[in-house]
């Protein structure tokens, strides 16, 4: 069921819902719900993306629920625009997960998604002249 939340909350450009991940992707002895938030510029913690886990006996939670993730992990823009890994609470955790480097895609591919301008442009490879445009 992955895909964007209806609705978020108005602090939020949007909510994704990862969907369920499973022992054998967490390393965890429980099935985590996974959510990655994209959070608008005057937000409290100001523009970032975070992704969280809760803890729901295996039910798929397609809502917002504030203030009740197990574990966090954020991701923040510097200067030129680039994520960079924030912590939170739970980051070791998230970080060593065997599926940490597919989520972390998607969160980025989120962010990137919400905040096009950030995103940086392939230089162009001048050496080669077969990809230049025609004129």
């Amino acid at each position: 069921m992955a895909g964007w939340i209806a609705s978020p909350p108005n602090w939020a450009h949007g909510i994704y819902d990862f969907g369920l991940v499973y022992n054998e992707q967490t390393g965890w002895h429980a099935t985590l719900q996974c959510h990655i938030t994209v959070c608008k510029e005057d937000s409290k913690s100001g523009a970032n993306v975070h992704i969280s886990f809760y803890m729901t006996q295996g039910q798929q939670i397609s809502v917002y629920i504030p203030g009740n993730s197990w574990k966090k992990i954020f991701f923040k823009p510097d200067a030129n625009g680039d994520l960079y890994d924030d912590g939170g609470p739970g980051a070791p955790f998230i970080r060593g997960m065997p599926c940490y480097d597919v989520i972390q895609t998607r969160a980025f591919s989120c962010f990137y998604e919400k905040y096009p301008n950030m995103k940086k442009q392939a230089p162009l490879e001048i050496n080669d002249a077969s990809k230049w445009p025609s004129l």
